[in-house]
């Protein structure tokens, strides 16, 4: 009883379940495509919030998809996303003019900066636009902070032009080479001493992230690409184990201090 009461409470008081047009959306990437929403009024977006889009009008699929929130400007929400299955796929066909159901902004696990460490950012794949807005936050406070990207190749690199825009330098890593260096982009944290780490990717990058904080006695956080049906806990379609049982990523998460979960 209580524990859907406080769901729906944070539901009824915080988000809001808003219906907006489609200003931009564009392939941008291999796999990729930027989806710009007129946003018509204020809402109070913080580096570690999502949104939850329903790509189309009916049941087909049933479920929205859960995505980071890339950038907010103006009237204006980014969001970066992959293609991955039949609900992506319909979003890729949206044109200039549609209209897309969103419920925003969901999140408990928000970014918070360091002011006195350095503030590594870290990122894999379309994890990128899990940690843009925290980047911009943290260029925008004057802090220390360094942003690592990784892909497993050039073609899957995106945003470049976005942290150009905003004057935010970004050092790249592809497995194979073909752009920036080559390797992992937790390479980048092994001659790193007194910093916190602030990661979003996949699985194992997390994983990853999770040991050398370990090792190094690094304070870090992880932000988890969970796939999720609701949005705000009722499901529990996205958990995840941690040290005191099974807790929502929507809803607890997405960002986690990563010792406290089991990937």
């Amino acid at each position: 009883m209580n524990f859907s009461l406080n769901v729906f409470n944070y539901y009824n008081i915080f988000m809001k379940d808003l219906r907006l047009k489609v200003l931009r959306n564009e392939r941008v990437g291999k796999h990729t495509y930027l989806m710009i929403l007129e946003l018509k009024e204020h809402i109070d977006i913080k580096p570690g919030h999502f949104v939850m889009i329903k790509p189309n009008d009916t049941f087909d699929p049933l479920n929205r998809r859960a995505f980071a929130i890339a950038d907010v400007e103006y009237d204006s929400l980014y969001i970066y996303y992959d293609i991955v299955g039949k609900g992506t796929s319909i979003m890729s066909s949206l044109k200039e003019g549609d209209s897309v159901d969103t419920l925003m902004p969901l999140g408990n696990g928000l970014f918070e900066p360091s002011v006195d460490k350095l503030n590594i950012v870290l990122a894999g794949g379309i994890g990128i636009s899990g940690v843009s807005l925290f980047c911009k936050l943290l260029k925008a406070k004057n802090l220390n902070f360094k942003v690592y990207y990784g892909a497993r190749s050039k073609e899957h690199i995106v945003m470049l032009d976005w942290f150009e825009k905003y004057g935010i330098p970004i050092e790249i890593y592809t497995d194979d080479g073909s752009f920036g260096k080559k390797g992992f982009v937790t390479d980048a944290l092994e001659n790193l001493e007194n910093a916190n780490i602030y990661a979003c990717g996949p699985t194992p990058m997390l994983k990853s992230v999770q040991a050398i904080s370990k090792q190094k006695g690094f304070d870090s956080y992880i932000s988890l690409e969970n796939p999720m049906a609701c949005g705000y806990g009722v499901c529990l379609g996205c958990v995840v184990k941690s040290k005191n049982g099974y807790i929502r990523t929507c809803v607890e998460g997405p960002v986690f201090k990563s010792d406290e979960v089991m990937l």
